[in-house]
């Protein structure tokens, strides 16, 4: 049974917990690869290749690839990965980054003590900074925080920080 969950004794697999320590898991991390074309489709010759390539596996599998959804590769967005590993390891570097910044702009005078604390207690950075709570206030969907002090001082210290604009 351990093998076969990939590494977690699951007693119940429709129990919501166990099912959520098999999300947080090393062993089950995003794997699907995407196609690599292997071919410069930023010159004419490349864009002709990929669209042949790109016909034949619509013909091969139409439920799959539409011939009317062809993008060239160099055209894509980039895009972050969405493996629950990378997601963790992200928002811990986010977080210390976020943290160490603080920290300098305190230690150079830029935030003032009474700010920090204020920013401490709004954000409730005891873990990790609530981020969010501030993003709806400086986008006024909390109205009823506009007067609160601690929310002014972690509007300053966010300015002080660089995030003005958002």
């Amino acid at each position: 049974m351990w093998w076969r969950n990939g590494g977690h004794y699951m007693v119940n697999m429709d129990d919501e917990r166990e099912q959520h320590m098999r999300l947080h898991s090393f062993t089950h991390a995003n794997q699907d690869r995407e196609l690599e074309w292997a071919m410069d489709t930023t010159t004419e010759e490349g864009r002709a290749e990929f669209k042949k390539e790109w016909d034949a596996l619509a013909e091969l599998a139409p439920e799959m690839i539409k011939k009317d959804e062809l993008v060239f590769p160099h055209e894509l967005p980039t895009a972050l990965p969405d493996e629950p590993h990378f997601m963790r390891v992200w928002q811990h570097f986010r977080d210390h980054s976020f943290k160490a910044e603080f920290a300098a702009a305190v230690e150079k005078g830029a935030i003032s003590a009474a700010d920090a604390a204020a920013c401490h207690k709004f954000m409730g950075m005891h873990s990790a900074p609530c981020v969010n709570i501030w993003i709806m206030a400086k986008t006024g969907k909390l109205d009823h925080l506009q007067n609160d002090a601690d929310c002014q001082a972690t509007m300053r210290v966010m300015s002080a920080l660089g995030f003005d604009h958002i």
